[in-house]
């Protein structure tokens, strides 16, 4: 009888259990742009988690030109930045426009995209899918082959340009 007021005990316990979603956040330097600089948890720098691209994304739109922006992303409390690593992503902003933020998961990579972007960061290789600019490499699974689009040259995934 103890050990099945036990079980049933431990069974009661572990079903009210609630596993946390993920959360990611961007956090930057500007105020303008991010509400509060450097600041996690606020609404609006939440990211939107994209099945199709397997990526978390935010984008966000400025109505001017910046000169030097920094970011990092704050996944489940934990903050990454340029190739997953501790350096901030830094890049600037050409004028008023849309711009997008990149998070992967996976490889923990902050990517920026957008045509407004200069002096921009990519990441790794699996960061370049799904940039909208078309200046923008891009990559492409053809036939179990990985192949990277770079404006109207085709390179292999070592970077020989095969076309």
């Amino acid at each position: 009888m103890k050990k099945l007021l036990t079980l049933f005990t431990a069974l009661i316990l572990f079903g009210s259990m609630t596993v946390k979603a993920d959360e990611a956040y961007v956090v930057g330097s500007e105020a303008e742009i991010f509400g509060i600089a450097w600041t996690t948890g606020l609404s609006a720098n939440e990211m939107t988690w994209h099945e199709d691209i397997a990526k978390y994304a935010k984008v966000y739109h400025v109505d001017k030109a910046y000169e030097s922006v920094s970011l990092k992303v704050v996944y489940n409390g934990n903050w990454y930045g340029k190739e997953g690593g501790e350096a901030d992503v830094k890049f600037s902003l050409s004028g008023p426009g849309d711009f997008v933020v990149y998070f992967s998961k996976v490889t923990y990579d902050v990517i920026v995209g957008g045509g407004i972007v200069g002096d921009e960061h990519h990441g790794t290789e699996e960061g370049f899918e799904n940039l909208e600019s078309g200046d923008q490499p891009m990559k492409v699974l053809i036939d179990g082959t990985l192949y990277i689009l770079r404006g109207e040259k085709i390179h292999d995934a070592t970077g020989r340009m095969v076309k």
